[in-house]
């Protein structure tokens, strides 16, 4: 479990292990999860399951749960 700030977004990726559910604390999200689109705000909850293709944008402060633990060689980014 880690604190994480975001201001800005973040590339198209993939964690091919684990589970992640990211809970805002402050600020306002944008997630893009394989076909879905979620508005998050302060008190919101998004669980995206491993091996499944995601990007976010926004503004926020969150806490990022990953099971089983973060392991960055598992990480799978996309780029432009």
């Amino acid at each position: 479990m880690v604190r994480t700030h975001l201001n800005g977004n973040h590339p198209l990726m993939k964690n091919i292990i684990s589970n992640r559910t990211y809970y805002i604390i402050n600020g306002n999200a944008s997630f893009d999860v394989e076909n879905e689109h979620f508005e998050l705000k302060q008190g919101d909850t998004l669980t995206i399951p491993k091996d499944t293709l995601y990007k976010f944008e926004g503004v926020f402060d969150a806490i990022l749960i990953s099971c089983p633990a973060f392991d960055e060689k598992y990480d799978v980014i996309y780029r432009d």
